[in-house]
């Protein structure tokens, strides 16, 4: 997919689109980076197939809320509905970069590649040797998604992965170089990326999330998800939520000492925490303590500039607004 750029606006906006809630950030074109506003919506229960005319409207009513001064947008997939490889390959003196990088796309993708938008990006190159991440979705989805903004009367500059979108960010805020986790606790998954000079090294997604809360809380009590998520937010049932909260902190903190354990190639001494389980402070004790290793919260406030937002706005960002504003930031940074 090709787009053409006529200028730089002065603002661009990220949107975020998860399986809990689409984020809006709107980052203002300069350095340091300037955040003018944040908002979000829900999903559908059901996600948004099928919720295309809701989605719409209600971004476009959040649109007119933020009161954004952008058109131009930036958005988001899923990790967990794409493939992201990290391949190293000698070149062929008789073949040319995208052929070979073609013949590995075939090899590491399970799908026609007719049916896929592939790109990738070059992390290092040597005379005969390259490495580079492989990226790739499918055609179905990133279309619907790609109609959904459209029709919310937004230009789209470009897609991205989430997990790509938040290295991005991450490398802008703290230029880290030693080995190190990020790890963004969301609603339908857990991002584990392993980060070494700069760059992903490795990533899983396992498959659990907060949402993992409300699922109890429906056995449990013998209600619906809308239930359940207002008994979770209003602190109804106090015994049922605390014991459902307690078995997301359990299931959760085991499943990524497991995954930091498989992936870890060489010491790592530090762990960022992101998204909207981080609200849970149980698990970066728990972590901090089972890994022995250092645990802290993302904050992209000792870099970008927020002043226009009110602190209440701000805590629900440093916990789960970094991928949009990445994704806001992302053809500034370039």
């Amino acid at each position: 997919m090709v787009f053409f750029k006529f200028g730089k606006p002065k603002s661009y906006l990220g949107i975020d689109i998860g399986s809990y809630a689409i984020k809006v950030a709107e980052v203002t074109n300069s350095l340091p980076l300037k955040l003018r506003s944040f908002g979000q919506i829900r999903v559908p229960q059901n996600g948004i197939i099928g919720a295309e005319e809701e989605i719409i409207e209600k971004l476009k009513q959040l649109f007119s809320n933020l009161k954004v001064k952008s058109k131009k947008g930036i958005i988001s997939i899923s990790s967990y509905t794409s493939i992201i490889k990290r391949i190293e390959i000698s070149i062929p003196e008789e073949k040319d970069l995208d052929e070979v990088i073609k013949e590995e796309a075939e090899a590491h993708i399970p799908f026609d590649l007719n049916d896929v938008y592939l790109d990738y990006h070059i992390i290092s190159s040597e005379e005969e040797k390259i490495e580079f991440i492989l990226a790739a979705a499918r055609k179905e989805l990133i279309e619907n998604i790609y109609e959904i903004i459209a029709a919310s009367e937004i230009d789209i500059e470009a897609i991205d992965i989430d997990i790509i979108s938040l290295s991005n960010i991450f490398e802008h805020l703290y230029s880290f170089h030693e080995p190190c986790f990020l790890i963004d606790l969301g609603a339908s998954k857990t991002s584990i990326i392993l980060w070494e000079n700069n760059n992903i090294k490795n990533s899983r997604d396992i498959s659990i999330g907060t949402n993992i809360i409300n699922q109890k809380l429906q056995d449990t009590l013998n209600i619906d998800t809308e239930r359940a998520e207002k008994i979770k937010l209003k602190g109804e049932k106090k015994e049922e939520v605390i014991s459902a909260i307690s078995y997301y902190i359990e299931e959760t903190t085991k499943n990524i000492i497991e995954t930091c354990l498989h992936l870890e190639e060489s010491e790592t001494k530090k762990i960022f925490l992101c998204g909207g389980g981080s609200f849970y402070y149980q698990i970066k004790n728990k972590l901090q303590k089972q890994l022995k290793k250092e645990v802290e919260f993302i904050k992209p406030f000792i870099k970008i500039d927020a002043n226009e937002i009110n602190e209440k706005t701000k805590e629900i960002i440093e916990k789960t607004g970094l991928t949009a504003i990445g994704l806001a930031a992302r053809e500034i940074l370039l």
